[in-house]
């Protein structure tokens, strides 16, 4: 099962908003066809700016310390972006900019995988079926792990209501 999310990240500057002169930097994360912005409460000169690059112009040191921290945010959201694609999850745009700014979506509900499922049931019958039943189960359960070590990266397949 291949993964087809398109991922990007972006810095833009809100040209609506000038604060003395000076326009906020925004990150914008994009995810498939999803996107969100977050604010980065940093400005800077519209001059100093190459809209092109979508990063500060190297003039000083100030600027070359504006374009670091830039280039620190940016791998700290492919960070995120990469975490929840091996934790099997849904990625979004939003879930992106939630887990980079520490935001827990929801409680810590536990995915249900297909494993996790197969699992559950086999540890519910045990008490209900007889031992040639529960081992043909096992042996399902074994054959469906094999299948997905093969064609899911993962290992395992989310399974969504």
């Amino acid at each position: 099962m291949k993964n087809a999310n398109t991922f990007g990240v972006h810095f833009t500057l809100r040209l609506d908003r000038p604060v003395n002169g000076r326009f906020p930097i925004y990150v914008r994360i994009q995810v498939n066809k999803g996107r969100c912005a977050v604010a980065l409460k940093t400005l800077v000169n519209k001059e100093d700016w190459n809209i092109g690059k979508g990063s500060p112009k190297p003039k000083n040191e100030e600027l070359k310390q504006l374009a670091s921290y830039l280039e620190e945010v940016r791998s700290k959201i492919v960070v995120e972006f990469q975490r929840l694609q091996l934790e099997n999850t849904i990625v979004t745009a939003e879930a992106v900019k939630n887990a980079y700014l520490g935001i827990s979506d929801k409680p810590a509900v536990e995915k249900i995988t297909l494993c996790k499922l197969v699992d559950m049931h086999n540890d519910m019958m045990k008490s209900v079926l007889k031992r040639g039943t529960m081992k043909n189960y096992f042996s399902t359960a074994l054959y469906i792990r094999r299948f997905l070590a093969k064609k899911s990266p993962a290992g395992d397949i989310n399974l969504e209501a």
